[in-house]
């Protein structure tokens, strides 16, 4: 059975390759009358009469048959291509797929920015060295004095201290009228001016400290005077002009 069937294909293969060369001669015959058709095929030889009519017969009935389960069977063929390709394609596709939220059962941890180390604070600034020649500088009892009297009191200080090596500070620079009443109040008569007409008020007078007769001596060379000579010989105002 199967011998017959492959020489049957044989057969119509080599009858499909014939009908391919005599191609033009069939559509030659087609547009010929009826009468044109039998003087041609008069002409034909017995061969050719046999091809001819083996070709017509295999092209109407043997023909149509063999091409349709081809065409049925490619048709199908490639649905069934594109349904697996449809399918890996779509399972690949799957699973490549990001998800949009969370995965379940992986647990994320926040990771906190790391703060920038800390910038350590800059060193001081070292003071320079201070000349052994001049006093500490000026810092308690200054404030609201008249800067004239305090510039002149800092050139008279820095005499005495260059050379009795004396230290002289402000034991009493400017008081408000409140504190010029209390003191009057409270120093003996003749100690202390009332309230109004003192010129520690006005920041014009200076009590110092470490008094000694002999540092009044250089009062004027500095446009500094000591109005209260035997009362108040530490207590010091400007002289003008100077």
């Amino acid at each position: 059975m199967d011998s017959d069937i492959s020489g049957f294909k044989r057969y119509v293969s080599t009858t499909c390759k014939v009908i391919k060369n005599k191609m033009s001669t069939y559509l030659e015959l087609a547009v010929l009358s009826t009468k044109d058709l039998q003087r041609r095929i008069k002409k034909l030889s017995k061969r050719q009469r046999d091809y001819l009519f083996q070709g017509l017969v295999l092209s109407v009935l043997v023909l149509p048959m063999i091409s349709i389960p081809f065409i049925t069977g490619g048709a199908g063929a490639r649905a069934n291509t594109k349904t697996a390709t449809g399918k890996s394609l779509s399972s690949i596709s799957a699973k490549q797929r990001p998800t949009s939220g969370p995965s379940r059962g992986v647990v994320r941890t926040a990771v906190a920015p790391q703060q920038p180390a800390p910038v350590p604070p800059a060193p001081a600034p070292v003071p320079p060295p201070r000349d052994p020649n001049l006093p500490p500088v000026l810092t308690q009892n200054t404030q609201n004095i008249n800067p004239v009297l305090l510039k002149r009191f800092d050139a008279f200080r820095t005499l005495i201290f260059q050379r009795y090596r004396v230290v002289l500070e402000i034991k009493s620079g400017w008081r408000s009228y409140q504190e010029q009443a209390q003191l009057y109040a409270t120093l003996p008569r003749g100690r202390a001016n009332p309230p109004g007409i003192s010129q520690h008020e006005f920041g014009n007078a200076i009590d110092y400290t470490n008094f000694s007769p002999t540092y009044n001596q250089y009062l004027g060379q500095f446009g500094l005077k000591a109005p209260y000579r035997g009362k108040e010989n530490w207590h010091i105002e400007i002289v003008e002009p100077h």
